[in-house]
């Protein structure tokens, strides 16, 4: 018999970079078990199954039921992968994993509908917007919405542990969630979604695993960051308002201003002139810095959820399929709170039929 069970504590544990004397620890248990349970050599009990899956922050079907354990995933943030980031990894994933499950189970399909192009060109960008039904002015639930409705691509937006972590994208046999840190600002969210945007259209192909970082000099990393930024900031809108012949005034305070038009932060937009050749990065006193909040709140509840997942989860309990003690599970609250609120869904579906 497959050692299914061995094979995904394996899988989870590396993929979360635990190593087996700190699972074993957590459990607890002697390390010898661990490597047991790996090989098939010994069957974990239901109690340390739960224990175990707990730790990964996954449902226990994942470590009893064979995986693929396949997907693909970008990520926009900074810095080399830390284990609390991967662990974060693994929670999205099953969260997203959950998603697509749920959609499937009464019938709601998202699959990706949108354009893919084999390479990145600037002059595509007009045709993606027109596509996408959005104007030169893009703000950042706009583009949310467009994404959603004519892409089918859904997005997640909470706070995230790993706070230098703005994007992530995960592609599930062509259904891509993407999760956005809800702790960043608006202006750095709609950088974020745009750059893993680009992403979909453009890289993220069957057989390519990719994290993508702020601070990366990968050539898939500066195109991402090339399309969004042109994307955002037009270049022929740009030039309408701002004047070569008056740069010797340019100021922080006036590339802040500009940034406002565009709903960018300023560093992106001095990032965006800085590439068009209208300023230097060795120009500090025109540079502009934003402080981050790097303290926001962690806690997150059911109405961060998109309301497409919370009616799925829904549909699942009111078909049967989930039971409410599950439904909880899904939307990250306590049994009480859900009752509530899908006998408010209810009555509101009740009312329009």
């Amino acid at each position: 018999m497959d050692n299914v069970i061995g094979k995904n504590i394996q899988y989870y544990r590396e993929s979360a970079k635990y190593k087996k004397t700190e699972l074993a620890k957590l459990i607890p248990c002697d390390v010898s078990l661990i490597t047991r349970y790996e090989k098939g050599e010994r069957q974990p009990t239901l109690k340390i199954l739960l224990k175990i899956s707990e730790i990964f922050g996954i449902s226990l079907e994942k470590l009893v039921t064979e995986q693929e354990n396949k997907f693909q995933i970008a990520a926009r943030g900074s810095g080399k992968q830390s284990k609390s980031e991967a662990q974060e990894f693994v929670v999205l994933k099953q969260i997203a994993e959950d998603y697509i499950e749920l959609m499937k189970n009464v019938s709601i399909n998202t699959e990706y509908q949108g354009l893919r192009y084999p390479n990145f060109h600037h002059l595509q960008v007009g045709e993606i917007k027109r596509n996408l039904d959005l104007n030169d002015s893009i703000n950042y639930e706009n583009f949310k919405t467009a994404l959603r409705t004519k892409w089918n691509i859904q997005i997640i937006e909470i706070p995230l542990k790993t706070r230098k972590i703005s994007g992530i994208t995960f592609n599930l046999e062509n259904h891509f969630i993407i999760f956005i840190n809800k702790g960043h600002t608006e202006e750095r969210k709609l950088f974020s979604l745009a750059h893993e945007v680009c992403h979909i259209i453009y890289h993220i192909k069957q057989t390519l695993y990719l994290i993508s970082r702020l601070s990366s000099r990968n050539k898939i990393e500066k195109e991402a960051n090339k399309f969004a930024e042109e994307f955002l900031i037009p270049s022929e809108i740009l030039s309408e308002g701002f004047k070569i012949d008056e740069l010797h005034n340019l100021k922080k305070e006036y590339i802040t201003e500009l940034a406002g038009k565009f709903n960018v932060s300023p560093e992106c937009m001095f990032r965006d002139l800085n590439r068009k050749g209208l300023v230097q990065y060795n120009w500090k006193s025109y540079r502009p810095v934003t402080d981050y909040d790097e303290n926001y709140l962690l806690e997150w509840k059911w109405s961060d959820l998109p309301y497409l997942y919370v009616v799925g989860v829904f549909y699942n309990w009111k078909l049967e399929k989930i039971s409410l003690a599950r439904a909880a599970k899904y939307l990250y609250s306590d049994i009480r709170t859900i009752s509530k609120l899908f006998n408010e869904i209810n009555d509101q579906i009740e009312k329009v039929s």
